[in-house]
């Protein structure tokens, strides 16, 4: 009977160990969950915040939406530089750009003012490279477009700094009175390789110039083709895209001559 007792006592010590342990257990486990809800809130919180950093929420008011619009604006005009960039053959890390715009809206500096012109320097000279070499092989092809050019029948010489070829020539031919007759000029420009500059039709700008004040190669294309008359030429310009005899690179335009007026002008 005492064995029985003793028996029964050591089994209910080992049921309430097991009891023990089973809710140590359980606590722990509530303490886990709880902990994982915190993580959770917390990765779900620091998730949004990021979200909010990189696409922050529309503004709302008059003046802030100013202030976004001139950001973007900002912006485009980086985007624009990038592109030209990449077609001059500087190949920029568009992330690395932002970062360190970024950086400096923030107030931050963690290169030294040594490394930085250094670093500086460097980006400079191989955006200079690039436009070196973009001009030089601009310069070629120009050169052997205008050599096809003027190779052309039909083709005539209009000083040092144009060539022309006659397209349409009108009936009427411009007055004697250079001083006293106002010409309406228009113009269509192009680079050799197609791109256009500038189109009067589409601009509705125009030269409107005394013939006495028209540069010489123009006075000739003007007077050959007469008015309503039109021309194709290919004009010699500086880097600027202005017109010079010593002009390394190389415009292919087309001008007609709308329009002539006597004005009422001395000289």
């Amino acid at each position: 009977m005492r064995d029985k007792l003793a028996q029964r006592e050591g089994e209910n010590v080992i049921l309430k160990n097991k009891d023990k342990e089973r809710h140590l257990i359980m606590t722990k486990l509530g303490k886990l969950e709880a902990e994982n809800g915190q993580w959770k809130r917390l990765t779900q919180e620091m998730q949004k915040n990021l979200k909010l950093a990189k696409y922050p929420p529309l503004p709302t008011s008059e003046q802030d939406l100013a202030d976004f619009a001139a950001g973007m604006a900002m912006g485009v005009d980086i985007v624009e530089l990038l592109e030209q960039r990449n077609e001059q053959g500087v190949q920029i890390d568009r992330k690395l750009f932002l970062a360190g715009i970024t950086e400096t809206l923030r107030g931050e500096r963690r290169l030294s003012q040594e490394a930085f012109e250094q670093h500086l320097a460097r980006a400079n000279q191989r955006v200079s490279d690039a436009i070196k070499k973009t001009m030089k092989n601009k310069e070629v092809r120009d050169q052997e477009w205008l050599h096809n050019f003027i190779k052309q029948e039909n083709t005539l010489a209009a000083g040092n700094e144009a060539w022309f070829r006659v397209i349409h020539t009108g009936n009427e031919v411009l007055p004697d009175n250079e001083s006293a007759t106002e010409l309406t000029l228009s113009f269509i420009r192009r680079l050799t390789d197609g791109t256009l500059i500038a189109d009067s039709d589409l601009s509705g700008l125009v030269l409107q110039e005394k013939i006495s004040e028209l540069p010489t190669w123009l006075r000739v294309v003007a007077k050959k083709i007469r008015l309503n008359g039109e021309a194709e030429l290919a004009v010699k310009v500086n880097e600027y895209g202005d017109p010079a005899e010593r002009g390394n690179y190389v415009e292919h335009w087309k001008v007609r001559v709308v329009n002539n007026v006597q004005c009422k002008c001395k000289g």
